[in-house]
């Protein structure tokens, strides 16, 4: 998993700069005896001269790491790693094995009364070491592994800090293998986690990044489980020293650090999170693609069946008109059927096309001024012949400060006449109320369409499936009355693109009852479903 570091390359050098400051301060100070300078707590052991040095060599890697890939860089890089880290810590180990701790009594007895580096400072320094190699390598799998190792070099520091601040010296200081003191187990922390996060190659660390669950997840919890436990122990030693902790208190914070087990776990989660996040991801872009396909193919495919019928449209009108002048009444009739058939089947490639435009974010609106009692003529003409067809009734309730609008009359005019239409035709010897009413809604003028009818009505499980495209309130609807069930579809995305509402309220037996609210100006000449 290749990306940018999560360190800037100057936050990494100012760290660097840090330790090697840290470094130089603890190695003056051991050669002047200044111990105020090399421990923090009198009874704690102080920083070795070693270790500094050690330290001044980590910190010219850590200020290395990020910079540029160069043959001079890689040449000093290599050089003070191997020299410094790989050879310096196999030569004291062997030493050690050789002389046992007192190593130093025997082959640098100028430097004894100092103190011999600790077996754990330099296996530490041996595993920081190896993973500065892996990480300038070329090899793709040895860079991934680079911060493996770097966060296994975390474990010897964070045990040793647990052991200062639980007050469990068998994790800092064993008489066989030497002391590991506070602040060199603070600098190993430092340089460790300066080097995980400055890598050009971040690989693991990549799960810090981002805004998926298992970024998110990871970027709190485990920094969390990492400091709280060492938090905790800074206010018991507060505690400790004022005489306030108890057995049982002890007891608590010492159970406490098995908090770190969870740290690969959590670390684990978050990787399982993003990565089914991502399959999701894929899943999710591979469907709206499919989607878009679909939606084209729809576009194209209406485009193709419009003109062959607007043809056929164009000369069924001529040879009618013909037939009329002849007196061919038989034919004529016949002829309008064919009309009727025709533009039926018009209205619903208009109505795909629609669909295909809308799902493709590219239905725009066509804004005017007109007038709403022009509006609600011209509905009344075209909803008559079904009015007359179902015998029912239909009533116009509108106020008179409902004048003009400035809107997109033709879409409005489409919803309106698609929820007369549907009222009209599941309602037989009924009343059909178109109501119209003007409010302040947010401080904007809105105008509210209410359509009502006293028809077979739905339940809710019908009312939930409205609104969706090719779907009707049941199958035995569809059987019995007909339709694609684009038209609610339709209607509640034209409503949204002007701004508006659509809503509905039905009881089965009894009606139902749409409300559609629409702002009496559009100001967005370019308003787009997206």
């Amino acid at each position: 998993m290749q990306g940018a570091p999560l360190l800037s390359k100057t936050a990494a050098h100012y760290l660097a700069g840090v330790i090697l400051f840290v470094a130089v301060i603890t190695f003056v100070a051991d050669c002047f005896n200044l111990t105020l300078l090399t421990n923090v707590y009198s009874e704690w052991p102080p920083v070795k001269p070693l270790a500094s040095v050690a330290f001044f060599s980590i910190s010219i890697l850590v200020w290395l790491l990020p910079e540029k890939p160069s043959l001079a860089r890689k040449y000093i890089f290599w050089f003070i790693n191997w020299v410094f880290g790989i050879f310096a810590s196999i030569f004291v180990l062997v030493l050690y094995f050789m002389y046992g701790i007192d190593y130093d009594r025997l082959v640098f007895p100028q430097f004894h009364d100092l103190g011999a580096i600790s077996v754990p400072s330099v296996v530490n320094i041996f595993i920081m070491a190896t993973a500065f190699l892996c990480a300038i390598s070329y090899n793709r799998f040895l860079q991934q592994c680079a911060q493996y190792i770097f966060v296994v070099s975390l474990i010897i520091p964070l045990f040793a800090l647990i052991g200062y601040f639980y007050d469990v010296p068998v994790f800092y200081s064993m008489a066989s293998v030497g002391d590991v003191s506070f602040l060199t187990a603070w600098l190993f922390i430092l340089s460790t986690l300066t080097a995980f996060f400055s890598n050009p190659n971040p690989g693991i660390a990549n799960i810090f990044r981002g805004n998926q669950p298992g970024n998110a997840f990871a970027k709190y919890l485990i920094p969390t489980l990492i400091v709280a436990p060492i938090l905790v122990g800074y206010f018991y030693i507060i505690l400790g020293n004022k005489g306030f902790a108890t057995a049982k208190f002890i007891e608590a914070m010492t159970t406490f650090q098995s908090t770190l087990i969870s740290v690969p776990i959590v670390w684990a989660i978050a990787f399982w999170i993003n990565r089914k996040n991502t399959e999701l991801f894929i899943a999710k872009e591979q469907a709206e693609e499919s989607n878009r396909t679909k939606s084209a193919f729809l576009a194209n495919m209406s485009h193709e069946l419009r003109t062959p019928l607007n043809t056929v449209i164009g000369y069924t009108e001529m040879v009618q008109e013909k037939t009329n002048a002849a007196g061919q009444n038989d034919y004529s009739a016949k002829l309008t059927q064919v009309l009727d058939s025709a533009n039926h089947l018009l209205g619903l490639i208009d109505d795909i096309l629609d669909v295909s435009k809308i799902e493709a974010g590219k239905m725009e609106l066509f804004l005017e001024d007109f007038k709403v009692e022009d509006l609600v003529k011209t509905l009344q003409l075209q909803i008559e012949p079904q009015l007359k067809e179902q015998n029912n009734i239909f009533t116009v309730k509108m106020n008179s400060d409902v004048k003009v609008m400035h809107s997109d009359e033709k879409r409005i005019r489409q919803v309106l006449l698609n929820l007369l239409s549907n009222a009209t035709k599941f309602t037989k010897a009924g009343e059909i109320t178109l109501e119209i009413t003007s409010s302040i809604q947010h401080q904007e003028p809105m105008i509210q369409f209410a359509v009502a009818d006293t028809g077979i009505g739905m339940t809710q499980a019908q009312v939930d499936k409205l609104f969706q495209s090719f779907s009707q309130a049941d199958i035995s609807t569809t059987r019995k009355f007909g339709g694609t069930g684009l038209g609610l579809y339709l209607s509640k995305q034209y409503c949204e693109m002007m701004g508006g509402s659509i809503r509905v309220e039905s009881k089965e037996g009894e009606g139902s009852l749409f409300t559609m609210v629409l702002p009496l100006q559009i100001e967005d000449l370019n308003r787009e479903i997206e």
